[in-house]
């Protein structure tokens, strides 16, 4: 905690407080802080990034295919996970007319970001985190919500072990079973558009359009419906509501979001980057003069500064992989603190979770 507080004070005073904090376990950095942060190694503090957007080209430019996959491998091997948006790639079968040859659509392109992911070791410790994210009204929606599920020919296999007693047995042939499915560098995500829940709730067919053209019509709550089989037979894909994500964006003015860090908690726009940590609330726990247990508001309130400071100076003293990267972070200063313990904290309390006492603690 020495090299964590020392490598982000301001001065001695602040390295005092918030090592403070750190010893006891009343703030949480990050993983990525806590291993980058005063080290010796040349890894990130940040635990994920968004991708620049991905341009409609294999190779032509700064923002193709492969440079963005280029640029993948350099974040992923210092310790970032990235999300991506492949709704900017043009659907499988559509015309490249410079070539006159035919888009394999974007779910092949994912392969490509899926075998870097499994080929870097992340920080040379861990595998890398990726998301991928296709918007609800791109032609190929369909293929991207089966797109990491087993084939046709793999799931009675799948059927067939689900039905097994648990056991050592099953849980080998799931094992093997496992190394069948396809994309399992990738957690996925579709992006839910207002048009779209309208068209489900109104039973009207939706379009599903690339730059501007309609490819066909779908019948909105299939295609509802088949999302959530996904998710409740698969656990994927998940939805992000970027319409909604968008309007409640506080930066809405300056940037539009399409993607998520890999765990889909903190929507990010082109190279953004999560810079996270959480106050422990059970560690402000204590008991008072009559030996009942209480909350230490004023510890908590003297923490908060100690605590921003300090993950402002990550901002500046980080080293990022891409300098896009860092640009975004110190245009826009982006920080996520949060609390861990809550339920936890409220039982020492004695408040009952939901009840009208935890609802006032918590809020």
């Amino acid at each position: 905690m020495n090299r964590i507080a020392a490598a982000l004070k301001d001065d001695d005073q602040h390295f005092a407080d918030f090592r403070d904090a750190l010893l006891g376990m009343r703030f949480l950095p990050a993983g990525r802080i806590q291993s980058a942060m005063g080290s010796t190694r040349q890894v990130t503090p940040y635990n994920c990034y968004v991708s620049g957007t991905i341009n409609d080209s294999f190779v032509d430019g700064d923002g193709s295919i492969m440079a963005r996959a280029a640029e993948a491998a350099a974040t992923m091997r210092m310790g970032g996970g990235i999300g991506y948006d492949f709704s900017t790639l043009r659907p499988r079968g559509d015309l490249i007319r410079k070539l006159q040859s035919h888009s394999s659509g974007p779910i092949s392109f994912m392969h490509i970001f899926d075998a870097i992911c499994k080929c870097v070791a992340s920080s040379g410790h861990r595998r890398g985190a990726q998301m991928g994210v296709m918007r609800v009204d791109h032609p190929d929606i369909e293929e991207f919500i089966h797109a990491k599920q087993p084939g046709k020919d793999v799931q009675p296999l799948w059927d067939l072990v689900a039905e097994l007693p648990e056991g050592a047995q099953k849980q080998q042939l799931i094992m093997s079973l496992q190394q069948t499915l396809k994309l399992t560098g990738f957690n996925v995500s579709v992006a839910i558009t207002d048009k779209f829940m309208e068209c489900v709730a109104s039973g009207e067919p939706f379009p599903l359009t690339f730059e501007g053209r309609t490819y066909r019509e779908v019948d909105a709550r299939a295609l509802w419906d088949a999302i959530m089989r996904g998710t409740w037979d698969w656990a994927e894909p998940g939805v992000l509501f970027i319409d909604a994500i968008n309007r409640m964006n506080n930066l809405w003015y300056c940037e539009t979001i399409a993607a998520t860090n890999p765990c889909g908690e903190q929507p990010l726009p082109p190279y953004g980057a999560c810079l996270l940590g959480s106050f422990n609330l059970v560690k402000y726990i204590y008991k008072d003069g009559a030996g009942r247990y209480a909350f230490d508001w004023d510890q908590y309130r003297e923490d908060i500064p100690q605590v921003v400071r300090a993950m402002d100076n990550v901002v500046d003293r980080a080293i990022y992989p891409l300098p896009q990267q860092k640009e975004e972070a110190k245009d826009k200063r982006r920080m996520g603190l949060g609390i861990t313990g809550l339920a936890n904290a409220a039982e020492a309390l004695g408040h009952e979770y939901g009840s009208p006492a935890f609802l006032a603690f918590e809020a």
